[in-house]
């Protein structure tokens, strides 16, 4: 009796970490290795700029990491980063000395064990947008599927 209720309580308790782990970041795509997730922490815009943070966790213990990009060309910066708003596409920013507004290369790192630390790399792009307030965008990045409905707070 008692190993019914142990298993049935610990069906339980994973059943609910699926649950609160899947539902604390919803906008979420799965790297191409299959063993890491990209992660929408937040997308803020403030005028015509629209800043998006992401989070990668790996998914398995002993995960080697892998490269999402590196040094893109010029035609990857303009075609495979932006943003979709109501079908339209919006570049990354360029900065006052002529560079994307996002890092050069986005490589993600090795992860011993995932219950301690799961995080393999983070992501932070400014892309210009419209200057009216936008609700909801798609993301987009080289070698990952497109983020859709992604939720934008308004800085003001």
């Amino acid at each position: 009796m008692f190993m019914i209720l142990k298993n049935k309580w610990l069906s339980f308790v994973l059943f609910i970490m699926t649950v609160f782990s899947a539902s604390t970041y919803a906008q979420s795509v799965t790297t191409a290795s299959g063993y890491a997730d990209g992660y929408v922490l937040r997308a803020t815009q403030q005028g015509n700029m629209i800043k998006v943070d992401l989070r990668f966790e790996a998914q398995v213990d002993g995960y080697s990491g892998e490269t999402i990009y590196q040094s893109p060309s010029s035609t990857s910066w303009q075609q495979d980063f932006y943003v979709e708003i109501n079908g339209k596409r919006y570049p990354l920013s360029i900065d006052s000395e002529g560079k994307y507004q996002a890092p050069e290369s986005l490589k993600l790192t090795f992860c011993y064990n995932t219950q301690k630390n799961p995080r393999v790399g983070s992501w932070r792009g400014i892309f210009t947008g419209p200057n009216s307030a936008v609700d909801t965008i798609n993301v987009a990045l080289p070698n990952l599927p497109l983020i859709q409905n992604v939720p934008v707070s308004q800085i003001h």
